[in-house]
């Protein structure tokens, strides 16, 4: 029995030194990895890619950036407001038939849900809020 235990023992510490011989002679390939011109290449190379990502996202930044300058988003809120006062001028000149009228559109886009449902008249209308065609203008005058 004695000899069958010694035999075990001596397994197991066969398993021990062999890890332990594993661990020395990886920790020497790594300090032998570390220190060599491979390692740096790799070191370098990856410098260099990480490098190039921070830049291509700096160009794209950039990009996304100056496709709206701070010049023409002033000018399309400047459009707007002119639009919008224009618009507010046209309402305050209409007749009170007329006012009734733009009333009951109003409140029928409410109840149908809120101007998001309903269709916007956009190709019909220019930048600087008038009719495209004369039809529209025309009406309009006819009505006043």
């Amino acid at each position: 029995m004695e000899q069958w235990e010694d035999r075990v023992r001596r397994i197991v510490m066969a398993g021990i030194g062999a890890i332990a011989g594993t661990v020395e002679k990886s920790r020497d390939a790594i300090v032998k990895f570390a220190g060599s011109e491979q390692a740096r290449n790799l070191a370098d190379k990856g410098e260099k890619a990480v490098q190039s990502v921070v830049d291509a996202g700096e160009k794209a930044f950039e990009k996304v950036k100056g496709a709206i300058s701070e010049a023409d988003l002033k000018e399309r809120v400047r459009r707007e407001t002119q639009r919008l006062k224009s618009l507010a001028a046209q309402l305050h000149g209409l007749s009170d038939e007329q006012r009734e009228v733009v009333d009951a559109m109003v409140q029928d886009l409410k109840d149908k849900g809120g101007p998001e449902q309903a269709p916007r008249p956009e190709a019909d209308v220019r930048e600087d809020g008038d009719a495209a065609d004369g039809e529209a203008q025309d009406g309009e005058q006819a009505d006043r």
